[in-house]
């Protein structure tokens, strides 16, 4: 008989073999003897009578079973050789330790100490460790389950069971992570995503400790540094958005969490790398409704070429880039005439603003258009010479002098006429020389001259917003020159020839004056600049995506008045005749020059066309607006310009500018 025992479970096997005839030398094993059956003769011959008679045993098994019975009753029990003698005789399996009972020559198995034979199988040994398994610990059958604490149940070694049912604090259930490492909540959370995408509720859908996947965000807060810190996990946050841009799109990361707060600097958006705000800055949890995160440009982000300020620039944007829950605001200018854009998108189809508002900045108004003034620079024509004294000395009765005065020069305008020569006598008084002629008066410039009506100002190809504007005013012209004086008529004392009484016989008349140079011209003034536009959002080129977002209205700057055109300058200038006397009264004087033409008045500038208020301005692109709530209130357009007037000169008026307009949405075009 072998007898198993173990700390549970005891294992008894009998073994009986019956002898048959002629193989009581058949050889025995370990554990397994063959014992000599002890067969009777009798039995042999119940054997062969049962032989003898099939019909007869088969029709009354009950008997056979009886002899069988009977051949075991009579056996010999006895066996040839013992199961074992020493320890040696008896072997075991995994875990086991075997004896050989030498009173009763039976191995005897028991188990190793923390081990059982749970399965009732003595093939496999004592296959439970009862320190460990967790269907038996500490015994076959005792099951460790898990706690509402969502801790992985753990078998441990016990001195007195073997094992016993605990939790493993650093090991959880598949699908829950003790995130906080606090032993009274257990594994608090449940890992529900492990894709963990950004959402509004800030849902750490991985249990990585954020919302969204750790490995491909950067992280932004006010306190952050952009120096010390690599921007890579929710203690290290950098600074700046742009320096969490580059961050970024160095390493591979296309997720931007920014805290609450204000962050100053125009930003330039990078493919690919979307911003999300509302996070407070300690742990980085989603607070949408406390946390306000604000992007505003700064006063050093003009853009000189464009003439405006943008908050947020997305160029060439292609593959999914999101704006989530952020403020967005247009810079109030301060330059002359500039516009503001809080959100600027040249071709960027892959831009979506989620949850984010949009609120336009504050244009300037226009400067004011500078006066002209007189173009003296410019060479103004000149008046014509006086008439020269003859010195003709033949007496004639009504004779004219050989020298009249000259025309006046002649750029643009009719030139004074020259005077004509004062007659000679003789022993009368000679006639005078008639005065020159006046200039003609220069023609006034032209006043500047407003756009067509309706017309707002446009986006050029490369995006560049060209404000409306008014042609220039033009400047006037020129004075013609005066005409020179006529020589005064010569005097003789005597008729003939030549002089037979004691000299002087011949007195010359005086020189005519020199015609006054043409007056300058006017220049023109300029026409007032423009005031500046607001812009919410521009879209250029290709449509994005809008959702959820509200826009607020800004206000657009007022036009600057327009400047004067200069006065032409009045009569030009004469020169008189001289004012020596004639040597003899009787000799006739030279005639005036006449006063060069006056200049033309400058034309006046125009006023400035007033700035725009819109929300969303679209060139090339239609965008769907449903999806935005706008605001108006407090939007508002800018004023035209004041036209330069001159009182008692209305023929050359200039116009005020036109206002500008107030829209939610304004779709841009060669039209405009």
């Amino acid at each position: 008989m072998y007898t198993i025992t173990g700390r549970h479970l005891t294992l008894s096997i009998l073994i009986s073999l019956l002898a048959l005839s002629g193989c009581s030398d058949a050889p025995a094993s370990r554990n397994d003897r063959t014992l000599d059956s002890g067969v009777s003769d009798a039995g042999h011959q119940d054997a062969d009578t049962a032989g003898e008679d099939p019909d007869t045993a088969g029709e009354d098994p009950d008997t056979t079973n009886e002899d069988a019975d009977a051949i075991g009753e009579d056996a010999d029990t006895t066996p040839d050789d013992p199961a074992c003698q020493v320890d040696d005789d008896c072997e075991s399996n995994a875990n086991q330790n075997a004896e050989c009972d030498t009173t009763t020559n039976t191995c005897v198995l028991t188990c190793d100490d923390g081990f059982a034979d749970c399965d009732a199988d003595s093939a496999n040994g004592c296959e439970v460790d009862l320190s460990a398994d967790l269907e038996n610990c500490g015994a076959c059958g005792t099951v460790c389950t898990a706690t509402n604490l969502n801790y992985l149940p753990l078998c441990a070694p016990d001195p007195d069971t073997g094992g016993v049912c605990k939790v493993d604090s650093n090991l959880c259930l598949e699908g829950f992570v003790d995130l906080n490492g606090d032993t009274s909540d257990g594994c608090e959370c449940e890992i529900t995503n492990p894709n963990d995408p950004i959402d509004a509720d800030g849902l750490d859908g991985n249990c990585d400790g954020v919302d969204g996947i750790l490995e491909d965000i950067v992280f932004v807060a006010p306190s952050g540094d952009d120096t010390a810190n690599d921007g890579f996990t929710p203690d290290a946050p950098l600074a700046t958005l742009s320096a969490a841009l580059q961050a970024a799109a160095d390493n591979g990361r296309h997720h931007i969490q920014v805290a609450g707060g204000t962050y100053q600097g125009a930003l330039v958006l990078k493919d690919g790398i979307s911003i999300y705000g509302g996070y407070k800055a300690s742990g980085f949890a989603r607070d949408i409704a406390n946390e306000t995160t604000t992007i505003v440009a700064a006063a050093s982000d003009f853009d000189t070429t464009t003439t405006a300020y943008i908050t947020v620039k997305a160029e060439a944007i292609t593959n999914p880039t999101t704006l989530d829950n952020l403020t967005i605001e247009g810079f109030d200018a301060t330059n002359d005439g500039a516009s503001t854009f809080s959100v600027y998108a040249l071709n960027a189809p892959g831009l979506t603003l989620q949850s984010t508002t949009v609120r336009g900045g504050v244009a300037t108004a226009g400067s004011d258009g500078a006066d002209g003034s007189q173009l003296t620079s410019a060479p103004a024509p000149e008046g014509g010479g006086g008439g020269v004294a003859s010195d003709f000395r033949q007496c004639g009765a009504g004779a004219s002098s050989a020298n009249p005065g000259s025309h006046g020069q002649n750029f643009t305008t009719d030139a004074g006429t020259g005077g004509s020569g004062g007659q000679h006598k003789c022993n009368e008084n000679a006639a005078s020389g008639l005065p020159g002629k006046k200039g003609a008066p220069g023609t006034p410039g032209v006043p500047g001259i407003l756009p067509a009506d309706g017309v707002l100002g446009n986006f050029d190809a490369t995006g560049t917003w060209i404000p409306a504007l008014a042609t220039p005013p033009t400047d006037g012209t020129s004075g013609g020159g005066g005409g020179g004086g006529g020589a005064g008529g010569n005097h003789h004392t005597d008729t003939l020839s030549s002089c037979t009484v004691l000299p002087p016989c011949f007195y010359a008349g005086t020189a005519g004056g020199d015609g006054g140079d043409g007056g300058y011209a006017g220049g023109a003034g300029t026409n007032g600049s423009p005031g500046g536009s607001s812009f919410a959002i521009v879209v250029l080129d290709a449509a994005i995506n809008i959702e959820q977002s509200r826009v607020i209205l800004g206000k657009g700057g007022n036009g600057g008045d327009g400047g004067y055109g200069a006065l032409g300058q009045e009569n030009g200038s004469s020169t008189p005749t001289s004012s020596d006397a004639p040597d003899s009264p009787k000799a006739g004087k030279g005639g005036d020059g006449g006063y060069g033409g006056d200049g033309g008045h400058g034309g006046n500038g125009a006023g400035g066309q007033g700035g725009n208020a819109i929300g969303l301005a679209t060139y090339g692109a239609t965008v769907d607006s449903t999806g935005i709530t706008f605001d108006s209130s407090n939007a508002a357009f800018g004023a035209g310009g004041a036209g330069a007037r001159r009182v008692g000169v209305a023929a050359l008026d200039a116009p005020d500018g036109r206002d500008g307009v107030k829209e939610n949405v304004k779709a841009f075009g060669t039209s405009n």
